[in-house]
């Protein structure tokens, strides 16, 4: 069930700058796209902490929570790294799953979009719906209205949310997942998932910050978001995502220059290293 009116959420962006040494070995774990939409049938999450999904409702469409994108310096999916915070470079938050109800009552949610300092909540679906909400720094995202202290229907370290009933959709995989929606009464209760969040909180990147689609923004260091409503399927800068996650790595080396710069239309002024000849925006004045 195919609608930019029921889909799930947008991968965000996340960019910084590190000093390596020969012989430094980077881990890149790729984020996969949530998977959904046929009634009746189980959906995996998306790799690297999308939430799954089950679905048994004749009437339900409900889709699994992207992964997230990660760089460390410790292998592993992001949900076994908690132990190693210092390892982890950079997040870039997925979506959470949409949600399409088609029985007597038609009504859908819109997944949470993924990616900045904070994952955005899931819109709220029918009545008594409690839609997933968008991971943060510190927590995953729980649902609207939760009285609960721990739930696998909110989100976790690297993790997203699944919901525990066959109604709703999975929360996306973040720095801390997003929640997955919860179906209080039948599937009435049925939304989409919160987002994941995304991370640059790591001392040793610098020129560093991120982008989500109307998300929270954040002018600290450690959390710099930008909001954006620009999406590209292809891996774009300074865009939310859609489909699939990527990465992409850059040397810099004696051929580049340090410049600063505008995007999105001229908000905010960057520093960036950027290699000659290369596209990096208008400069500033």
């Amino acid at each position: 069930y195919s609608s930019a009116t029921y889909r799930g959420g947008y991968g965000g962006y996340s960019t910084g700058t590190v000093s390596l040494k020969k012989g430094n070995v980077l881990y890149v774990h790729v984020g996969g796209a949530g998977t959904g939409g046929i009634m009746q049938e189980s959906f995996p999450g998306g790799y690297n902490g999308g939430g799954s999904m089950n679905i048994y409702g004749s009437d339900h469409y409900s889709a699994s929570g992207g992964g997230a994108t990660h760089i460390a310096t410790k292998n592993g999916l992001l949900s076994t790294l908690s132990s190693s915070l210092n390892s982890i470079l950079i997040v870039s938050g997925g979506g959470g799953g949409g949600y399409v109800h088609t029985g007597s009552s038609l009504y859908s949610s819109l997944g949470g979009d993924g990616g900045g300092m904070n994952g955005t909540d899931a819109t709220l679906g029918g009545y008594n719906a409690k839609q997933g909400l968008g991971g943060t720094q510190t927590a995953g995202g729980k649902y609207n209205g939760s009285t609960e202290s721990s739930s696998t229907i909110f989100g976790s370290f690297g993790q997203g949310g699944v919901p525990d009933k066959s109604w709703g959709s999975a929360g996306g995989g973040g720095y801390y997942g997003g929640g997955a929606s919860y179906a209080s009464t039948g599937g009435n209760g049925s939304s989409g998932g919160g987002g994941g969040s995304g991370y640059i909180g790591n001392s040793l990147l610098t020129d560093k910050f991120m982008y989500c689609y109307n998300c929270t923004t954040s002018s600290a260091t450690a959390t710099k978001t930008y909001s954006t409503t620009n999406v590209s399927s292809t891996p774009t800068a300074n865009y939310a995502k859609s489909g699939s996650g990527a990465a992409k790595i850059t040397l810099i080396t004696a051929n580049s220059i340090k410049l600063t710069y505008n995007t999105n239309g001229g908000v905010g002024c960057y520093s960036k290293f950027v290699l000659i000849d290369s596209t990096y925006g208008t400069l500033c004045t």
